[in-house]
């Protein structure tokens, strides 16, 4: 794969790609992370329409020589992340955490995950954890140190994702591009769709307690009373579970019975039927 602008490459080996999906409106709000030895940048940038990113770079790579570019016409967001996965295979790094516009990371917690995954040569998946403004956990997260299966990673943020490049590259495991913000109707749940994808072509993960990134919070109160989010999340689960599909959303869906979901849209949900 052919990045379509570079600003150079590290030197030495890359031990963590930081792969940035965004828009070219969003490009001015980019925070990026002071160049460390053993990181790279990858920045793709979708123009949000069908014509090309006409986005002057120069301010933003001046003096950097860590960072690739990647410019793509159009939207959606695993498109963008599926490029910069393949730049990282390119890249010959070890490590890959997926990046917002807007997140600001924890060198720490980043540098804790790479140790983890030098040390743990079984694991390719790790799920860490994120904080909003206030420095409070964006949702609840495991205690401690829990493997990851396909029932306990529905919640995946893709901002919590530090992946094993050879893994992916061996697997082939790529996020779904029906799937996530920009694809209609199914607009969301590609994170959990990747992190599943992983595990079942035979990857092991864990939940891990390092704070990645500073994310700002979002309240995601209305999604199970938005039919239209029901039936995307309706359809990730029958993607990642097929036939058994209902059965999962029957027991997924029961905890948020008199929690802001109506008992209608429930079985609209466990039979997706919307």
């Amino acid at each position: 794969m052919k990045t379509s602008d570079s600003a150079g490459s590290s030197v030495g080996k890359i031990e963590l790609v930081i792969g940035f999906s965004t828009l070219e409106s969003r490009l001015e709000g980019l925070k990026l992370p002071p160049a460390r030895p053993g990181r790279h940048i990858v920045i793709a940038v979708q123009s949000g329409t069908e014509t090309q990113v006409t986005f002057d770079f120069e301010a933003m790579r001046a003096g950097r020589h860590d960072m690739n570019l990647i410019l793509l016409a159009g939207r959606g967001v695993t498109k963008s992340r599926n490029r910069v996965l393949e730049a990282a295979i390119e890249l010959g790094a070890e490590f890959l955490v997926f990046a917002d516009d807007d997140v600001v990371f924890d060198e720490t917690g980043l540098q804790s995950g790479v140790e983890y995954l030098q040390a743990h040569s079984d694991k390719d998946i790790l799920l860490g954890r994120v904080i909003d403004e206030t420095g409070a956990l964006r949702k609840a997260y495991p205690a401690g140190f829990v493997s990851l299966s396909r029932f306990n990673s529905a919640r995946a943020g893709t901002v919590e994702i530090m992946v094993r490049i050879s893994a992916l590259s061996k697997s082939g495991v790529r996020f779904d591009e029906n799937f996530g913000a920009g694809a209609n109707p199914n607009f969301l749940g590609d994170e959990y769709i990747f992190v599943s994808d992983m595990l079942t072509a035979g990857s092991r993960g864990v939940a891990v307690p390092f704070v990645f990134c500073t994310h700002p919070a979002v309240s995601s109160g209305t999604d199970w009373q938005d039919r239209k989010a029901l039936s995307a999340r309706a359809a990730v689960f029958k993607r990642v579970f097929g036939a058994a599909s209902v059965f999962v959303r029957a027991g997924f869906a029961a905890r948020k019975l008199g929690a802001g979901l109506r008992a209608g849209d429930y079985l609209r949900f466990v039979f997706n039927r919307f």
